[in-house]
């Protein structure tokens, strides 16, 4: 992102939702419902932590609940605010999902919020990169 930044280039995100686990159909302490996540439809998704999914899907519920919106309206609109993301590609399988993916965009997450998931996702560095983080 920083070099994207520097070159005033743009990026495509594709899959802002994450193969579905950043909808709200994963979350802590709550079985899985019946469907395509839960049937493997994350195979071939980049791995994550589940205890990372659950503390950022912890994060975009309650300021999905705050501001009337979706789970996938939240993680959706924290993309699109990152300054080097030009569009996001989403996927829908139906009306239903479409239109709330599009309702996305006509909102914004704000800045106290984006500072919190952008501090919850924010990889750790590996070496040597963390030595001059501590």
């Amino acid at each position: 992102m920083p070099l994207l930044q520097d070159q005033q280039m743009g990026l495509m995100a594709w899959s802002p939702l994450g193969w579905g686990r950043l909808t709200g159909k994963i979350k802590r302490n709550q079985p899985m419902e019946e469907g395509r996540i839960k049937s493997g439809g994350d195979v071939g998704a980049p791995p994550v932590e589940i205890e990372l999914i659950y503390d950022v899907v912890d994060v975009l519920e309650r300021i999905a609940i705050e501001n009337d919106k979706s789970i996938s309206q939240v993680a959706i609109n924290w993309i699109l605010q990152n300054p080097t993301v030009s569009n996001v590609i989403v996927g829908a399988r139906n009306e239903k999902q479409l239109i709330d993916n599009l309702d996305a965009a006509n909102w914004s997450v704000s800045q106290e919020d984006l500072q919190k998931l952008n501090k919850i996702t924010k990889p750790q560095a590996i070496y040597p990169h963390w030595v001059g983080e501590r």
